[in-house]
């Protein structure tokens, strides 16, 4: 059987045939190749590519300088002005070979869709539009338009998956997986151009976690937790929409999700107590994970096979300035070059530092407790008082007030916007889940990323939310 072997790179191309019955054909930066075993002809001409496979249904992969029609979820990966064709046996695969100066932060991405079994049916490297966003213990999301009449527009079913891939090849930064989401909403129409747009929009797997609720009765042992926080988040999962979830365990209704499994706990994290009879599983695990650190995720693990995991010091990396594993860390500063620009707000105008919470009885006789801060002292006119009325348990008025005050204090608030560098860039040096710190003049706070989203048009857009750490 022939085994040709050709690549391509804007005008060198390098052509290596094993066999006798195949053509190849080099012309300056042109190149030929015509593969007999299965029909396959593909042919170059300096930036542009179209690669015919003979098995139908074909599918389409485009932008701007290249469209590749192949079927059997062979790997097409494409870039705007370079292609590598790697052609083995009929098979055809397209990767990116980029041509940058050094340095550059130029991102690449690529989405791979799938259909409910599994199958990839096709590759996206052109769109009108494409933005996706993730966030910690929550549900992240994507949209992504195509033309109206695209033909792929059909492939798209609910709950079919898209993964989508970013890589900075001047960088280093190899093709990786940031993004996976769920088919769960369609759009068509025209804009005022009179151009037809498709829009897929999906969720994240997590959307498990919020499509489900916790359907044992009160006070059972299914609903009633008391363990430690790891146990019951896996507990949770398990017998509401794991293998675990059906009629004969006890629930309401059958659960079980296919091809859906939780990773075996460790028995680790603070204890945990409580009856969730009814309720959101997703809002429940968000307060156990609020309660003991540990966060979660639903994670793709086959084609398709999804886990829930934990991860018991939290997802992401300490990467502040002293942290104890001695990483290197990740400082954002304006004198760093890496910061866009940044605000720091201190603000007292409601600050309260003098709280007296009122708890039973009346008049004369009723009980009283005032908790103040060492602010109050930070001039001789700042004191400034409030009072609540608290429960009628009177030794959780200590309680009270202390909540109050972290409620009423002082705002010390920092904001501020990441600038993509070489030397600091999202996916190779840092990500969500991770820890960082920002200095600037006197101020040094410790931030955790908690949320991202990223846009992607003719430039990268990313924009990230963070978090002081307690």
């Amino acid at each position: 059987m022939p085994v040709p072997n050709g690549r391509v790179s804007l005008l060198t191309v390098e052509v290596i045939v094993d066999g006798n019955d195949a053509i190849a054909r080099v012309s300056e930066a042109n190149l030929e190749i015509v593969v007999d075993n299965l029909s396959a002809l593909g042919r170059v001409s300096q930036h542009y590519i179209e690669a015919l496979v003979s098995i139908e249904p074909p599918a389409r992969v485009s932008q701007l300088n290249l469209e590749v029609v192949i079927q059997r979820a062979q790997p097409v990966r494409v870039s705007m002005l370079a292609v590598e064709v790697v052609v083995y046996g009929g098979n055809l695969e397209c990767v990116p070979v980029v041509v940058e100066s050094p340095g550059s932060i130029a991102a690449r991405y690529y989405a791979k869709l799938y259909d409910q079994s599994g199958v990839a049916v096709a590759i996206f490297d052109d769109w009108l539009n494409l933005e996706y966003g993730t966030m910690i213990n929550g549900v992240g999301y994507y949209a992504m338009t195509i033309h109206g009449d695209d033909s792929r527009r059909s492939l798209f079913e609910l709950d079919g998956m898209l993964e989508i891939y970013r890589s900075v090849p001047a960088l280093g930064l190899t093709w990786y997986r940031d993004f996976v989401g769920l088919h769960r909403k369609t759009v068509r129409g025209m804009d005022d151009n009179g151009t037809k747009y498709f829009a897929s929009i999906g969720l994240h797997p997590n959307d498990f976690l919020m499509r489900t609720q916790i359907l044992y009765k009160a006070t059972s042992a299914k609903a009633a937790k008391n363990d430690d926080s790891e146990t019951v988040l896996k507990q949770f999962v398990e017998e509401n929409c794991g293998p675990s979830a059906t009629v004969v365990n006890g629930r309401l209704r059958n659960g079980v999700l296919p091809y859906f499994q939780v990773a075996t706990s460790s028995g680790t994290g603070a204890n945990w107590q409580g009856d969730r009879a009814f309720e959101s599983l997703l809002d429940t695990l968000y307060d156990i994970a609020n309660f003991s650190n540990i966060d979660y995720n639903v994670v793709v693990i086959g084609y398709p096979l999804f886990e829930f995991r934990t991860y018991l010091n939290q997802l992401g990396t300490d990467r502040t300035i002293g942290n104890v594993a001695g990483l290197p860390p990740v400082a954002f500063s304006a004198e760093y070059g890496n910061v866009q620009s940044y605000e720091h707000t201190l603000d007292r105008l409601s600050e309260i530092n003098v709280v007296t919470i009122l708890g039973s009885g009346e008049g004369l006789a009723r009980d009283t407790f005032t908790l103040a801060t060492s602010a109050a002292a930070d001039s001789p006119w700042n004191r400034r008082e409030t009072s609540r009325s608290g429960n009628s348990q009177d030794t959780s008025l200590s309680v009270s007030a202390a909540e109050a005050l972290k409620q009423l204090m002082a705002r010390e608030q920092l904001d501020f916007v990441p600038k993509q560098q070489p030397s600091c860039l999202i996916g190779l040096h840092y990500d969500i889940g991770d820890r960082v710190s920002f200095i600037e003049d006197d101020i040094r706070q410790d931030k955790r990323i908690t949320s991202k989203k990223v846009r992607i048009s003719s430039i990268e857009d990313i924009s990230l939310e963070f978090k002081d750490i307690p």
